[in-house]
């Protein structure tokens, strides 16, 4: 089964923006991403060695890359 093009699109984005966040805000050099799909659907494993955050603040914050995110998600 393939990603749909829209699809596609919507997960270049939201990897975009977190490699973006990973290099700009927590000063990450490595990167991994793992991407496994089934008959189901597919998953996205995200990781770095960036310094980290809490999540409590970026709940609270919820700035326009995580709304853009949740929504591409949600799609």
């Amino acid at each position: 089964m393939l990603l749909l093009q829209t699809n596609q699109l919507h997960v270049f984005r939201i990897l975009q923006e977190l490699i973006n966040n990973s290099v700009r805000h927590g000063k990450a050099n490595e990167i991994l991403v793992y991407l496994e799909q089934d008959i189901e659907g597919f998953m996205i494993r995200y990781q770095d060695n960036g310094v980290g955050f809490k999540m409590s603040e970026v709940e609270q914050k919820s700035g326009i890359g995580i709304q853009n995110k949740r929504s591409r998600v949600k799609i």
